[in-house]
């Protein structure tokens, strides 16, 4: 039985330069200057590990760090999950659905000054995990939201 995730679905990618606007005791990117970047398809084969992937990267093209949200919508435009990118100046970071579909989600920021982030300067809340830092739960549930 072939396992695949196909359908038109999107992933949304959210960039916010510093210094950003967040909510309360979370990093994340809120309401302020931003811009959405959105992949209306994406296609991975989950049971053959050399077929059908989807690649996207995420790129900071000025001289200040960035942190952009990542979310991925089913087609019932339900989001299903969301992690940041920490983007240092002129950085550009390449994301493998597969992988996230494997459980491994990108982790950026072990360095990063996210004091130029309201309300990103605790270093609990940077992105960076380690990986994969999707439980098994949590990956059965994506898999089963995408197919």
């Amino acid at each position: 039985m072939r396992r695949s995730i196909t359908l038109a679905a999107l992933v949304s990618i959210t960039i916010l330069a510093a210094p950003g606007h967040g909510q309360p005791q979370e990093c994340l990117v809120g309401p302020g200057k931003a811009a959405s970047l959105l992949i209306p398809y994406f296609e991975v084969d989950l049971a053959n590990p050399q077929a059908t992937t989807t690649l996207f990267a995420i790129g900071e093209g000025v001289s200040t760090p960035t942190l952009a949200r990542v979310v991925l919508w089913t087609d019932w435009g339900i989001p299903t999950l969301a992690f940041d990118v920490y983007l240092d100046p002129l950085d550009v970071q390449t994301v493998n659905l597969r992988d996230v579909f494997d459980g491994t989600i990108p982790s950026t920021g072990e360095t990063a000054d996210l004091s130029k982030f309201e309300f990103c300067d605790d270093p609990d809340l940077a992105p960076s995990h380690s990986n994969p830092a999707l439980t098994s739960d949590e990956l059965a549930q994506l898999r089963s939201d995408h197919t």
